[in-house]
């Protein structure tokens, strides 16, 4: 629980500490705490504690603003 707890609030919606970030997401009227481990080019890990939902990814991509936003939305409700 230290390890990923949020000790930064980096804007209104997001916080950081000890190398993770939590963020809790919007999707189809449901909110959704996460937890977050982010490498360059899309080495992502996404935890889900509320559906038991852990995600990883490896790949190659110039920034990550696209799989940041789409991850989320396209994998919570297969699982939900």
């Amino acid at each position: 629980q230290k390890a990923t707890a949020p000790l930064v609030q980096t804007n209104e919606e997001k916080f950081y500490g000890y190398f993770w970030r939590s963020q809790v997401r919007e999707i189809n009227g449901k909110k959704y705490p996460s937890v977050q481990g982010r490498g360059a080019g899309g080495q992502l890990i996404f935890i889900f504690p509320s559906v038991d939902l852990v995600v990883v990814t490896t790949a190659h991509n110039q920034g990550m603003g696209t799989m940041l936003k789409e991850l989320p939305e396209k994998m919570i409700p297969l699982f939900n």
